[in-house]
């Protein structure tokens, strides 16, 4: 018979980032002793991960479902009322789930909340107040940058605040084979090639715009070769981006796949990689910041969200967060100049970012 939980992590998504997040927590949380149960979008079910120690329900099912799952998720917290609900995600509406947490909170028990975006990325008119209720729903908050501690005591929260950093994504490291066996196996480079990631949704707000303009920047480096994995939201947003994407797809220095990335194939994209750039434009936190560190790779990034204070450590260069091309190029070619002294420094850092290290961290902060 299966243990009743101590923690149950609560994501309403299936196949995204904080998924990945909610598994390797849980994991995290497993081993050290707790009984946890995650429930995830029924999506889950199908993106490959590998079999956990420890129950993942594929619960939460298309949005036309919502009304019914916030009462099937109501009846199944009040199954365990002394379990801990650690919160990943809002999944629609910020006022009604601040109402369900809020219940909750009434009936005894004990939910706390991850912040990775600390308000949404196309604000609405109401977002900051309906935010501002749902944050307060909760005994207590899990933020990964004093950055974004502070933004959201500005916005007149209340709710006591705990930083954790985002722990790395190690849970992709599936295999283990030199960088030259992976580029042989998925691609044409050659092992002296140097190679730039662009990893994730293909937003204008992620900066893929100006990864493609390094591209055409670069024509005349047969040895600088690009890589662009992820899901592409560019079509509707800007047509000039889709159009410098689809030309990439015929450039022999390119490998682009944009149908999604499932999750047995993330490493070979990391492991290809010499450089993870992320020219965000806009962003609170970056599950791919802790994917490059997880495959020591360092990054050149923007100064938005707390990129800023993981960049600190000497993981990588940082580009204002209004930056220009030649700021971009600059930075490039400075880690490229010195990459093993970056990539040393990566594997120093990771250490104070895996889940072993955090886990005292994020069990204080849910009261376990």
């Amino acid at each position: 018979m299966t243990a009743a939980p101590q923690v149950i992590v609560l994501v309403f998504t299936g196949d995204s980032g904080l998924t990945h997040y909610s598994l390797s927590l849980a994991r995290c949380l497993h081993e050290e002793g707790v009984s946890v149960q995650v429930l995830a979008g029924r999506s889950v079910a199908g993106e490959g991960f590998p079999a956990q120690p420890f129950p993942v329900l594929a619960y939460f099912r298309r949005s036309r479902w919502y009304p019914l799952d916030m009462l099937r998720l109501l009846w199944h917290l009040r199954r365990h009322p002394s379990a801990i609900v650690s919160v990943q995600s809002l999944l629609k509406s910020g006022w009604g789930e601040g109402l369900l947490f809020r219940g909750l909170r009434l009936l005894g028990q004990r939910c706390v909340m991850t912040v990775h975006d600390v308000q949404p990325h196309h604000p609405g008119r109401f977002s900051q107040a309906s935010h501002r209720w749902l944050y307060g729903a909760f005994a207590g908050l899990v933020v990964h940058s004093q950055r974004a501690a502070t933004t959201i005591s500005a916005m007149g929260v209340s709710t006591p605040s705990s930083v954790v950093p985002h722990g790395l994504y190690d849970i992709f490291r599936v295999q283990v084979l030199p960088a030259a066996q992976w580029r042989r196996a998925y691609s044409s480079f050659d092992a002296d090639d140097f190679v730039l990631l662009f990893f994730g949704y293909l937003d204008v707000r992620k900066g893929i715009g100006e990864f493609l303009q390094l591209i055409g920047d670069h024509a005349a480096d047969p040895h600088l070769k690009f890589v662009i994995a992820g899901r592409n939201g560019l079509a509707a947003a800007d047509p000039s981006a889709a159009a410098a994407l689809v030309a990439a797809r015929s450039d022999p220095r390119c490998l682009v796949m944009t149908e999604g990335v499932p999750f047995a194939e993330v490493q070979r994209y990391f492991e290809m990689a010499d450089v993870v750039v992320m020219p965000y434009r806009e962003g609170s936190t970056s599950g791919v910041l802790k994917l490059a560190l997880a495959f020591g790779k360092p990054v050149v990034a923007s100064d938005v969200g707390d990129l800023g204070e993981a960049l600190s450590a000497g993981i990588g260069e940082l580009v204002p967060a209004d930056y220009c091309m030649a700021e971009l190029r600059r930075a490039v070619a400075k880690v490229r100049g010195n990459w093993p002294s970056y990539a040393q420094r990566c594997a120093a850092v990771a250490e104070g970012y895996s889940w072993p290290r955090l886990a005292s961290s994020y069990r204080t902060a849910l009261g376990v």
